[in-house]
């Protein structure tokens, strides 16, 4: 589903973080310089951060805003990228850190085995893991054999990262709902007099999703 559009993107995402990675690394290893220079670098990391987060939120709504969101777009404004690999019908996928020349960044793998509509979903719950839990995969926090992926998996398997709780998995569920099926998208459609079957092909979800969605807003 995504090989050439994936390629397009890592380059582009290569591209636009090089000036940021380069500010990172000047501000670690440039601490000989004086105070003020270094107050000065340290402002520019602030900087860089805070327009990464711009551009986030600005994605999140475009995305929440379209009936049937690029993610692979999304995913590359936040600097993670795409893989599809057979597996297990259980396991849905994962998102893990790892490097890309000398940066850290973030996949999420999802299972190619899966409908579109489950795929997609397993993407947005994964980036809701990036959006809110980043701190959880990293591998430097040393949580134990899975510490640098977040697996949208049962405790106790042998996917499991302890680090990502049932509260978690949950708000990051939240996230996919909210991005996938926005509120005012919906009432939209079901203001148009759409059933769940033709709002799930609408939005690419299933349709267990859109009813699920459309009770929620109906109560």
């Amino acid at each position: 589903m995504f090989p050439f559009a994936l390629a397009a993107a890592v380059a582009v995402n290569m591209a636009r973080t090089a000036d940021e990675d380069a500010v990172r690394r000047r501000a670690r290893t440039e601490t000989h310089e004086d105070g003020n220079d270094l107050d000065a670098r340290i402002r520019e990391i602030g900087d860089s951060m805070q327009r990464q987060m711009r551009r986030e939120h600005k994605a999140i709504e475009r995305a929440r805003s379209t009936e049937k969101a690029d993610l692979v777009d999304l995913c590359d404004v936040f600097d993670v990228t795409i893989r599809e690999k057979r597996m297990d019908d259980d396991l849905c996928g994962w998102i893990e850190e790892y490097d890309l020349l000398d940066s850290r960044r973030s996949r999420i793998v999802v299972n190619a085995s899966h409908t579109e509509e489950r795929r997609r979903f397993t993407i947005v719950h994964m980036l809701g893991h990036q959006y809110y839990h980043r701190d959880m995969f990293d591998r430097r926090a040393k949580r134990g054999a899975n510490a640098d992926r977040s697996y949208d998996q049962k405790e106790g398997s042998p996917w499991w990262n302890p680090a990502i709780d049932a509260a978690c998995k949950s708000r990051a569920n939240r996230f996919a709902v909210d991005l996938l099926t926005a509120k005012p998208m919906m009432l939209r459609l079901m203001g148009d007099g759409l059933d769940a079957p033709a709002i799930a092909a609408r939005l690419c979800i299933s349709e267990k999703v859109a009813r699920m969605r459309m009770e929620m807003l109906r109560g």
